[in-house]
């Protein structure tokens, strides 16, 4: 793997310091560069990002139909770690058949943990089917064998869930437990009788942290939830009692409902939170709008549940939301307006959640005010409103190139540096992955 920085042209427009000394651009950007073709391809996204105890960046996606693993120097300037993987990468886990990653965690170990889908035909009893799984790739991350597979976890560092009898959507997102079990959340085509009305479900799952299905969790190591014509999970938090939330989004009667679940440690839905476990969202009370997607979800230290995502301005495009859910399952109304909060930037779309050491959120996605959408960070105050002394008027926006560029997910490093994965489409109109460091701290920092 090496660095492509030409088809950029050193440009980087921004409200916010970029930090300078990060990357080989001087503009405070790294692009990141997969495999060993001069051109990164269409297929190339980066759709994850976390750090380890030394604070060094793991990055995690797919390119070339092939989930990648990557680590990145912590100081000072992000390049790759040429000690993990193969010049700081680690891919080609599933040989030919169609992969990637959608999350990375790194345990309490030190091994790196991607969750993502593999897909390909399988036999079947009927004759071969094309089935997606959930997929868990554990690595190890220690500097004598960065990046590669570690064996004591499922079969050749490589977990798997699924099989003839549904289909995945793949996993959405990933959570460690205290004993470095892997927690994994994403949607699943039911075949039992009692589900098969719904076209979609929830799946929540848990591998242990020996990368074997957990049958003491859920039902025989899967929790499977429909609410109304279908749902699908896409985040998944531990809060400090040990107990899962799942941020979903559902149909129903033409109706798109963000929903907030809360499971026991061992995989039932906790019937003192919301209604028998599941908070929904009403409509919301803004404009003519209606929910459109659901991104992330974050929980503080109160079991305050933040959950963020899209809204449908009545066809007129999409803006981003933040709502605020109480410890017991309803809208917090101390919050924004009735719970709720938008990103007040033109349109907007949200990809990655985060709280500082104060609880206040911050979304990173974009914000598209003319024609190109730019990346987008806004950092909200405890009571909904924007925090307004930072960026522009409380909104960091950052575009590279010519074109498009998406947050796709966020954290800070050890000195409170803001740092996010983004797609950014370069001056021939082709999206590429970088990462993109700002030199200013959100207050007192992020968890």
């Amino acid at each position: 793997m090496s660095l492509a920085l030409s088809a950029f042209t050193a440009s980087a427009f921004a409200d916010g310091p970029l930090d300078p000394s990060f990357g080989d651009s001087g503009f405070g950007f790294q692009v990141l560069k997969i495999g060993d073709s001069s051109t990164i391809t269409e297929s190339s996204q980066i759709s994850a990002l976390s750090q380890d105890a030394d604070g060094q960046l793991v990055t995690a996606g797919v390119s070339q139909r092939q989930l990648f693993v990557a680590r990145h120097r912590s100081s000072p300037d992000g390049n790759l770690d040429g000690a993990f993987g193969d010049k700081g990468v680690a891919t080609s886990f599933f040989g030919d058949n169609n992969n990637g990653a959608t999350s990375v965690r790194v345990d309490h170990h030190g091994h790196i943990v991607a969750g993502g889908f593999v897909s390909g035909d399988v036999a079947c009893p009927d004759g071969d089917e094309y089935r997606t799984f959930f997929t868990a790739v554990r690595l190890n991350d220690d500097r004598g064998k960065g990046g590669d597979a570690d064996f004591t976890f499922g079969s050749f560092g490589i977990a798997l869930y699924g099989g003839c009898d549904q289909d995945l959507s793949g996993v959405a997102d990933i959570a460690i437990d205290d004993d470095d079990a892997v927690i994994a959340v994403g949607s699943a085509n039911p075949s039992s009788s009692d589900l098969t009305e719904h076209s979609t479900v929830i799946a929540l799952i848990r591998w242990t942290a020996s990368g074997i299905l957990d049958t003491s969790f859920g039902e025989s190591g899967a929790q499977l939830t429909s609410y109304g014509d279908s749902a699908g999970g896409v985040s998944v938090k531990r809060d400090k009692a040990g107990r899962i939330l799942v941020a979903a989004i559902a149909s129903e009667s033409e109706n798109r409902i963000p929903l907030v679940l809360r499971y026991t440690p061992d995989g039932k839905l906790d019937s003192t939170f919301g209604k028998d476990g599941i908070a929904a969202l009403p409509p919301i009370a803004i404009r003519a709008s209606t929910y459109g997607n659901v991104c992330c979800l974050a929980v503080d230290l109160l079991g305050r549940i933040y959950i963020a995502g899209g809204i449908d301005d009545n066809g007129d495009g999409y803006f981003g939301f933040l709502a605020r859910v109480t410890s017991s399952g309803s809208l917090d109304a101390t919050f924004g307006v009735n719970g709720v909060a938008i990103v007040p930037y033109g349109r907007s779309y949200v990809g990655s959640l985060v709280l500082d050491h104060s609880s206040r959120p911050i979304l990173a996605g974009y914000c598209s005010v003319y024609v190109y959408a730019e990346s987008c960070v806004t950092h909200f105050n405890l009571d909904g409103t924007i925090n307004r002394t930072l960026g522009d008027s409380g909104i960091y926006t950052t575009q590279l190139g010519f074109g498009q560029t998406y947050a796709t997910s966020l954290l800070v490093d050890g000195l409170g540096r803001p740092t996010i994965a983004a797609i950014a489409y370069d001056t021939s109109g082709i999206p590429q992955p970088v990462l993109i460091r700002y030199d200013e701290m959100f207050g007192d920092g992020f968890d």
